[in-house]
């Protein structure tokens, strides 16, 4: 099936179906995958300063 409609998938795809907030919420968060284990890691650099810590990469011509 390369197309649908948004009736059709409410209708028959639970993902997508009308329900409460509550629901919905408690639904999204079953079945979490686990944390990778550097996750703690990558937040804390996200959450830093955005100083570069290495030099930029030099740009090299293409020749054609």
């Amino acid at each position: 099936k390369t197309s649908s409609t948004i009736g059709y998938e409410r209708k028959h795809n639970t993902a997508v179906a009308p329900r409460p907030r509550a629901t919905f919420i408690a639904d999204m968060n079953e079945n979490l995958p686990q944390r990778p284990p550097n996750m703690y890691t990558i937040v804390e650099r996200n959450r830093g300063d955005y100083a570069q810590e290495e030099a930029p990469l030099q740009l090299l011509a293409l020749d054609a």
